[in-house]
């Protein structure tokens, strides 16, 4: 499950009442391996309040970003050769690195020619 962040709601609503020269666009996608609490199968609850994530392992340009009606949709993908242990988190940032999606899910190893791929939709009927 992902939330949108308290940062890019702040943003967006600045951007909105002419206080900020640019909405909050995402640009990267963030990988980390602290979204879990118990164990492996035991994702944490997803924290909009979060600005960071608990142990990023890996920062990446998104794929793309487009929308269609009133829901933006952003993908990225991660390839096993690019990281190291099993990812638990996964967020998307703007240019400047704040954070606006934040994800927890269980830990997901990918070995080498493996790809991870993430897609978030952010309007609609589920943000």
């Amino acid at each position: 499950m992902a939330v949108l962040t308290t940062t890019y709601r702040e943003v967006l609503a600045a951007f909105a009442a002419g206080e900020a020269p640019t909405p909050p666009v995402p640009a990267y996608l963030a990988v980390g391996t602290g979204g879990t609490r118990g164990g492996p199968d035991d994702p944490m609850p997803p924290d909009p309040n979060r600005t960071a994530l608990a142990a990023e392992v890996l920062r990446k340009p998104v794929r793309y970003v487009r929308r269609e009606g009133g829901v933006v949709e952003v993908a990225a993908e991660v390839r096993g050769e690019e990281v190291a242990g099993a990812l638990s988190e996964a967020g998307l940032l703007d240019a400047w690195g704040r954070l606006l999606v934040y994800a927890t899910f269980r830990a997901k190893a990918l070995a080498p020619g493996g790809v991870l791929a993430f897609r978030f939709r952010v309007g609609g009927g589920n943000g």
